[in-house]
């Protein structure tokens, strides 16, 4: 999972590789990783979240989908059963990393729930367990980015009219 926020993300968009440069990271750690942490940076999470519900309620073989986010296309991408779950792994394994560490604990919240539920076993466990050591009082935190929507502000952060510094500093009015 180290490079999965390689080219940003929905909620991260800080130092990132270009899209362009996709070849140069699949020689260094292989297609199926880079793809993995592609779809991780360009998937709009919404879609994703209807995906791993479709697996719930199904379980299907067939293919998955999810979209990308409307600043890289806006596109369908189609998933095997076992890309998603490839995906969701990551996409776990990212939030179990940040969840305590920036209170992100109402973030999505449903969301994870279902996507460790899904996976089972060691994952079902770390969802359990971290989500035991929730404080009573946690703020209600979101990711930069998500933040940047939530203002209305994402292509002015995405242009540079207001830089990611200036988002991540909460102590300014945007």
């Amino acid at each position: 999972a180290l490079f999965h926020s390689v080219y940003g993300t929905e909620g991260f968009q800080g130092l990132t590789m270009p899209l362009a440069d996709r070849d140069r990271l699949r020689t260094l750690i292989g297609e199926r990783a880079e793809h993995i942490a592609y779809l991780n940076c360009v998937m709009d999470r919404a879609s994703f979240d209807q995906a791993v519900l479709h697996l719930m309620k199904w379980d299907a073989e067939s293919a998955f989908a999810i979209r990308s986010r409307p600043e890289v296309g806006n596109t369908e991408i189609k998933l095997t059963k076992q890309q998603l779950r490839d995906l969701m792994l990551v996409h776990f394994a990212d939030w179990a990393q940040q969840v305590a560490e920036y209170s992100f604990w109402n973030y999505r919240r449903v969301a994870y729930a279902r996507i460790a539920s899904s996976l089972g076993g060691t994952c079902a466990e770390v969802y359990a367990a971290t989500m035991s050591g929730e404080p009573p009082d946690a703020p209600k935190e979101v990711p930069e980015m998500v933040r940047a929507r939530q203002l209305g502000i994402f292509d002015k952060v995405q242009s540079g009219e207001v830089t990611y510094e200036e988002l991540l500093d909460h102590t300014k009015t945007i």
